[in-house]
């Protein structure tokens, strides 16, 4: 090969190198980096000339930078380069630009290891992939615990019948043999979904179509459903909605029975006990629509509803959304393979409510079928009637991936850009980077406690922190205002006042917007600029909430007035915040703290008893004390 081929062949394989997925790099004999690509820049953020020409330490070094761990990156750096010929790989969780996670191959160059000809390394970008082991461990995760639950109930009442049969009458034994045949049908069930994923993830889903008349097949569904039911079916009842005309679609009947089964039993999972479900058949153009809601049965004015939450205890699971999703994916995948569609729609007035379509044909269905069912499919969402402006960013940190999913799911239909953090230092790297409007904040993290993420918080951004809790006793409430949080939340979340708690804190922040025209305020030593968003008490600065100096302002501005508790809490948080008065103790209290010489003798903001709250007449200069 000729010089110039040489030279044609090198420019050429430098392209190709640019527009692989992974990043590459190389070091000579001499321990100089002699070559990066363009990939490497993106996925190390830095410019070739930071590091080609030198040392190949430079390049470490930025590893190092990006590290989550940078001690722990150099230390596993270090033993990889004395073991070059092991092909040494080495895992790296990044912190910046976005978390995520590399892997680094190193190799040495040339057929013997020990006198090579330089050293070089390859580069991935992990992340999607560690993301999919890890929502597949968490879901095997549920599916042993669920198994486990069952298994424990069978295995205590079977004990309960061979060890002590004879002090239970026959009408309680009846009842224990019952709910083992209930377990086991559970488990057979739970088997039955686990086999049809693996068909799906494997594409061995055949459906074996004949004619079915729908009503039909939903009537024996619920059937065997209220028989399932046992002692409950009292209390549950289903009501079918369908045309007498409705003709046959092309079906496989066994797959769509598991279809109506697993939304109805995520319909009842989350309806309240004393709710009807309601399933409706009708025409859609030339497909068969299939609807399933619930709603309380409340006189003549019963609507359409999924606020009720059915305990675990109840149900025999411990954590009833993660189950309903499992199902709903299972029911989904089912649904795309017969070449329709799955969505739920919550923005009807009616509530929440499960939707499936289903082609009349099988020709229409081979059209609209996709090749491959997505593997983690997800409900296709309705768009939400109450949009909002896609610059709003929420962060939202908590270590339970199905709950970030959950509120992902709930925050991103309503008009949100989600951000989400699973513990505390992520969290405060993801603010500093990505400066969010608004925090839903766990108070139990795996590193950092939640509140002393919301004091850090607090020091980075001026944005409303709403604590999200599995705790509802008052001093829980307490200590989360205290630490600078600007409301407090339990779970489990109910997502209409979730979003109408977001809102009412964002307006807070915006209202402030509107006071900068507003002049200074002087009371005594105290100096409220609101327009800068600064407090001063005798010079010294001071950082408040935006909650904080809202109501400050709104004391402020009507000095010499008592203001009742109700009129502080619908100025300050809005109207439907009327009943939260220990809420706005809290923030009195650390306000007092902050503002005040002697906050268990105020001078600034005064009590009337049993009323509300005042601040005294500036004009009265007595009152304050230098």
């Amino acid at each position: 090969m000729n010089s110039n081929s040489a030279t044609a062949v090198r420019d050429y394989l430098e392209r190709a190198l640019d527009y692989t997925a992974e990043g590459v790099f190389l070091v000579d004999t001499n321990d100089l980096v002699i070559y990066c690509n363009a990939q490497l820049e993106k996925l190390a953020d830095l410019e070739t000339e930071q590091v080609v020409g030198r040392r190949f330490e430079s390049l470490f070094d930025q590893f190092v930078d990006l590290s989550r761990e940078p001690d722990r990156t150099r230390y596993e750096f270090d033993l990889a380069l004395h073991d070059l010929d092991q092909r040494p790989v080495i895992h790296l969780v990044i912190r910046y630009p976005l978390v995520g996670r590399l892997q680094l191959n190193l190799f040495p160059i040339g057929d013997d290891p020990v006198n090579a000809d330089g050293w070089g390394g390859i580069v991935r970008d992990v992340t999607a992939e560690w993301e999919a082991i890890n929502q597949r461990t968490q879901y095997l995760s549920d599916v042993v615990s669920e198994m486990r639950e069952s298994l424990a109930k069978i295995g205590g009442l079977t004990t309960t019948l061979q060890k002590a049969h004879k002090d239970w009458d026959a009408d309680e034994r009846t009842h224990f043999i019952a709910s083992i045949a209930d377990g086991v049908e559970h488990l057979d069930r739970l088997f039955e979904n686990e086999q049809e994923l693996f068909k799906l993830q494997m594409d061995e889903v055949k459906l074996e179509r004949r004619s079915t008349p729908i009503q039909s097949l939903i009537s024996q569904v619920t059937q065997q459903m209220s028989r399932d039911l046992g002692q409950h079916a009292n209390s549950r009842h289903f009501s079918i909605v369908a045309p007498d005309d409705l003709p046959p679609i092309e079906i496989d009947p066994r797959k769509v029975e598991r279809i109506l089964h697993n939304v109805l039993t995520s319909v009842i999972k989350t309806a309240s006990p004393e709710s009807m479900i309601q399933i409706k058949a009708q025409l859609n153009l030339d497909k068969m629509l299939v609807s399933v809601g619930s709603y309380r049965q409340v006189g003549s004015d019963a609507k359409l509803s999924n606020t009720g939450t059915t305990s675990g205890a109840e149900n025999g699971v411990n954590d009833p959304f993660i189950l309903s999703v499992r199902a709903l994916f299972v029911a989904d995948c089912l649904t795309r393979a017969h070449g329709g569609r799955m969505w739920t729609d919550t923005t009807s007035q009616e509530g929440a409510v499960i939707y499936c379509t289903f082609p009349l044909t099988a020709r229409l269905a081979e059209q609209a079928a996709p090749p491959y069912p997505a593997p983690m499919a997800k409900v296709a969402p309705r768009p939400s009637s109450r949009s909002r402006p896609a610059y709003v960013r929420a962060l939202v940190v908590d270590d339970d991936p199905q709950t970030i999913h959950f509120l992902r799911t709930i925050l991103e239909e309503d008009g949100y850009y989600v951000i989400a953090a699973e513990n505390g230092r992520q969290a405060l790297e993801l603010a500093s980077i990505k400066k969010p409007n608004i925090v839903l904040l766990d108070m139990k993290l795996p590193d950092i406690d939640g509140l002393t993420v919301c004091t850090s918080l607090r020091e980075l951004i001026s944005v409303p922190i709403i604590m999200v809790t599995a705790y509802s006793k008052l001093e829980e409430t307490v200590r989360a205002l205290d630490v600078g949080a600007d409301d407090y939340m339990t779970k489990p979340l109910e997502p209409k006042e979730l979003l109408a708690r977001m809102r009412a804190n964002l307006r807070r922040v915006l209202s402030l917007a509107h006071y900068h025209e507003k002049p200074p305020i002087r009371i005594g030593n105290l100096w409220i600029d609101i327009s800068q968003r600064c407090v001063k008490v005798a010079d010294k600065v001071l950082k408040l909430t935006p909650t904080e100096l809202k109501l400050l302002y709104v004391l402020a501005s009507n000095a010499g007035h008592i203001l009742t508790h109700k009129q502080i809490l619908s100025t300050v948080w809005g109207p439907e915040y009327g009943d939260g008065i220990e809420n706005l103790w809290v923030h009195i209290n650390h306000l007092r703290k902050k503002i005040e010489i002697d906050p268990a003798n105020p001078q600034y903001i005064l009590t009337e008893p049993s009323v509300g709250y005042y601040v005294p007449d500036p004009t009265e200069a007595s009152t304050f004390s230098e």
